[in-house]
């Protein structure tokens, strides 16, 4: 997703963009259902252009809990300042100790910029629903589906020591 600056012709321009996963670099993170879909303003301020992007995508997710497959639309935006790469004036902080990117010639490339955005969408413990049960942890079994029967762990019982103590006396 590169942007060639020398075809800007006005103050703001519009772009949208349309790419495979693979194509921004993502290897694994997540199942996406389609392209990843990119609509860009690129504001022209002489030496630094500014661009603000929304990016939407779907992506099918495990869930942590239950290990079932379920999808999740994404939508976030990013909003990042590019710098030209021009020889630095006295007292000038370089582009890259500032929020600014610096650019390669005359090219914008926000590949990376929505591959961070959406990595940053993606939940880090992604879970179907908040009602999820989960899976049984002594035989497995979807306990969204059906109740297993298996003995719940004293961890769930917090008095049954107790118990053992009153059957000594």
């Amino acid at each position: 997703m590169k942007i060639d600056i020398k075809d800007l012709k006005e103050q703001v321009t519009n772009l949208d963009f349309s790419a495979k996963p693979e194509e921004i670099g993502f290897d694994g993170e997540a199942v996406f259902d389609g392209p990843i879909k990119v609509s860009v303003e690129v504001h022209d301020m002489s030496e630094r252009y500014r661009v603000i992007g929304r990016v939407s995508a779907e992506a099918t997710l495990a869930c942590g809990r239950c290990l079932r497959q379920f999808k999740v639309k994404l939508a976030s935006e990013f909003d990042i300042v590019h710098v030209k790469d021009s020889s630095e004036e006295e007292g000038e902080i370089p582009p890259g100790e500032t929020d600014e990117l610096a650019m390669e010639g005359d090219i914008i490339d926000i590949g990376e910029d929505v591959r961070q955005t959406i990595l940053l969408e993606l939940p880090m413990n992604p879970v179907c629903g908040k009602k999820c049960k989960g899976l049984c942890h002594v035989c497995g079994s979807d306990l969204n589906k059906k109740k297993c029967g298996c003995d719940e762990p004293a961890l769930n019982k917090p008095f049954a020591g107790i118990k053992n103590i009153l059957k000594k006396k």
